[in-house]
């Protein structure tokens, strides 16, 4: 019992801090302009474009996507609702993510602003990708991924929800078959 709650007290802070970055990345990319020029979502295109990585056709629909699915996913990990769900969307986004920064870095296009956290530097620079993105990515897709094994544990809306299904043992009899008595060889 103890060795559970400390566990879903772990699991609690991994869910907040993945949910309120995510949440707070979402917004740095979103959120509205102090002036036209600086206008972050178009920043945020202007990042997805140098990464060459998307056909120019589909930029403007990435750049409103990830946010989008940033601050679904962070909600649902917050609140504890389908946290293995969100989990998995978001591990998948940031190993993209992953490959993407790699990708970059092999290829000698360093001067890309990751557009991460919009005009923010969170623990790597903003302006120029290094090794910082790639782990900084992959401990992200390292947190999705413990909350996808282990769920969202007892602090969450998912085990209240899932607490006040009936137990087994309160569920209805259910009828069960008579019972098949064998029968020896010869005598069918």
């Amino acid at each position: 019992m103890i060795r559970s709650t400390k566990i879903s007290a772990v699991l609690l802070v991994l869910r907040l801090a993945l949910g309120g970055l995510m949440l707070f990345a979402a917004y740095n990319k979103v959120k509205p302009p102090a002036t036209p020029v600086d206008d972050p979502i178009r920043k945020f295109m202007f990042s997805i474009e140098a990464f060459e990585i998307l056909p120019p056709q589909l930029i403007e629909s990435a750049a409103f996507t990830m946010p989008l699915i940033e601050i679904v996913c962070g909600v649902l990990l917050i609140l504890g609702i389908w946290t293995r769900s969100s989990s998995l969307v978001l591990a998948g986004l940031t190993a993209s993510f992953v490959y993407v920064i790699n990708r970059a870095l092999m290829s000698g296009n360093i001067d890309v602003d990751c557009g991460c956290f919009g005009d923010l530097a969170i623990f790597c620079p903003k302006d120029k990708l290094t090794v910082c993105h790639v782990w900084r990515s992959s401990a992200f897709v390292g947190v999705a991924l413990i909350l996808l094994l282990f769920g969202a544990g007892r602090f969450s809306l998912d085990a209240i929800l899932i607490g006040r299904r009936p137990k087994v043992a309160e569920l209805p009899d259910a009828p069960t078959a008579p019972a098949l008595t064998p029968v020896e060889p010869g005598k069918g």
